[in-house]
């Protein structure tokens, strides 16, 4: 299990700035066109979008209908662009959002609105970072008409998770679920519960499939298929026993991995998923004589004394959360006991976001070094796919 990080990416009209420039020439918006899923929406054309002096690879583009202050939530759409050179440029870029989402924040009839158009960086250090000059409004008119008869599942997400959804199928044997339509009964959930919130629902789940589908892309498919995950449910809210609210967890019969849709960043994403597959795996393979305990504490600094997952929960979880806090360990949730510290090395090893500081690391520590060798050994044995990942990685 891994904690809840707090993370919201929302965009509003008070605004952070990041160091760059950028650029959108005009919004202009299609209503009540068909879009590429067959449903009815808007098709918003965000135009003559320009980036200048920007390091990093994406960003994301977000547009939000905002109607008045009292609105308790925002239909959205974004999408992220990949920065080819430090000035780039976009001549048009398509978004969409079903008319379901507009009736469930903003009700149906003729409404005055504001389209808010930005620019982010694809990890911000705020959730209301944006790129300096990237804000465009658009002020119009808008018939909302009663949707209420289209189906929740499929109309609160955006074409662009539609496709995404369909090809991670399609490529990994993977199905992706949410809160409204999960397939597992109690006996099943092995002491997890849930809370949903459709609406909040919407947003998150959008989000975290396209933060899933770029991070699955970079794992080996054979890898993926020989896992025998059948599936990833994205929840609003992950609760274990007595613990509280956790990032994620996985179901008694190892077939589902749960995850909090709070997981708003790419690295918690990938973090969390990671640590909650090694746990299944460690079910699966490695706890039937693939992996000894004193083998990975031999490989501790003298004197390391672990405490119990509650007392972790209970008396230190900022510790918990604090990346390399002593030689040996990429996380203080490694001392909660021995198969936390596994899963927790493992998510490193296999993350983009995680693992060039993994790298780092090992360089001057002979105890992560050993770890992370014998983990690779002994993972090796049973997924060979994964070999060729850590000689790309350097690992």
């Amino acid at each position: 299990m891994k904690k809840k990080y707090l993370s919201l990416f929302i965009i509003v009209l008070f605004i952070c700035e990041v160091s760059a420039d950028a650029s959108i020439g005009s919004v202009e918006v299609q209503t009540d066109a068909v879009l590429s899923t067959g449903q009815r929406g808007l098709i918003i054309t965000v135009k003559d979008i320009i980036l200048t002096d920007y390091s990093g690879s994406k960003v994301l583009l977000a547009v939000n209908v905002y109607e008045n202050d009292s609105q308790t939530c925002y239909p959205n759409a974004f999408k992220y662009l990949e920065v080819s050179e430090r000035n780039s440029k976009w001549d048009s870029i398509e978004l969409e959002i079903v008319n379901h989402d507009l009736q469930k924040c903003l009700d149906t009839g003729t409404k005055k609105v504001y389209f808010i158009a930005v620019l982010a960086p694809e990890n911000p250090e705020t959730p209301t970072e944006i790129i300096p000059g990237s804000n465009t409004y658009l002020e119009t008119t808008l018939f909302i008409r009663d949707d209420s008869g289209s189906d929740l599942n499929s109309s609160f997400l955006t074409s662009q998770t539609v496709s995404l959804i369909e090809e991670i199928k399609n490529k990994y044997n993977l199905d992706i679920y949410s809160s409204d339509n999960i397939p597992l009964d109690a006996d099943t959930l092995n002491s997890y519960t849930f809370s949903f919130n459709s609406e909040e629902n919407a947003y998150w789940l959008n989000r975290s499939v396209l933060l899933f589908y770029e991070f699955i892309n970079t794992l080996p498919v054979q890898f993926i298929k020989a896992t025998q995950i059948e599936g990833v449910l994205f929840i609003n809210k992950v609760y274990f026993e007595d613990l509280g609210e956790v990032g994620g967890g996985f179901s008694l019969d190892s077939s589902f991995i749960f995850l909090g849709n709070y997981l708003a960043s790419a690295e918690m994403l990938e973090h969390v998923f990671l640590h909650e597959l090694f746990h299944v795996l460690d079910k699966r393979y490695i706890r039937d004589g693939f992996f000894e305990n004193s083998k990975w504490m031999s490989f501790n600094p003298p004197g390391t004394e672990y405490m119990s997952v509650h007392e972790m929960y209970e008396k230190d979880l900022d510790f918990a959360v604090t990346e390399y806090p002593l030689q040996g360990f990429v996380t203080g949730y490694c001392f909660a006991d021995v198969y936390q510290g596994k899963a927790e090395t493992f998510s490193y090893m296999l993350s983009p976001s995680l693992y060039p500081k993994l790298i780092e690391w090992i360089k001057d520590d002979p105890y992560l070094s050993a770890k992370v060798e014998s983990l690779k050994e002994e993972i090796i044995v049973i997924f060979p796919s994964l070999e060729v990942f850590f000689d790309y990685t350097g690992l």
